[in-house]
């Protein structure tokens, strides 16, 4: 009931305006508003890209580390079996 009054309420400011007022007022008030979303939209985007660019980023970053890592630890295997091998020399004597 109470939204049937509120639509005949519109419906009565809308008839007491002249025709031409009536039909631009809407796109007066909601233009800014629709400006505003697109505003916001294009930020959203922009937030959107920047997070995007910076995962890239830091998987590369992340897969360079683990290289390294990989590398590192190969090379300390061979010295360590090296250490091992030499050990068991001067052990057998």
């Amino acid at each position: 009931m109470a939204m049937l009054d509120q639509t005949q309420e519109l419906t009565n400011i809308d008839e007491k305006r002249p025709s031409g007022e009536a039909s631009t007022q809407p796109l007066l008030e909601t233009a800014p508003m629709v400006q505003r979303l697109g505003a916001h939209r294009d930020r959203v985007y922009m937030a959107v890209l920047e997070l995007e660019s910076e995962k890239f980023e830091l998987q590369a970053r992340r897969d360079h580390a683990r290289q390294q890592f990989e590398a590192a630890e190969r090379g300390l295997k061979q010295h360590i079996q090296d250490i091992e091998a030499t050990l068991s020399l001067y052990e057998a004597g």
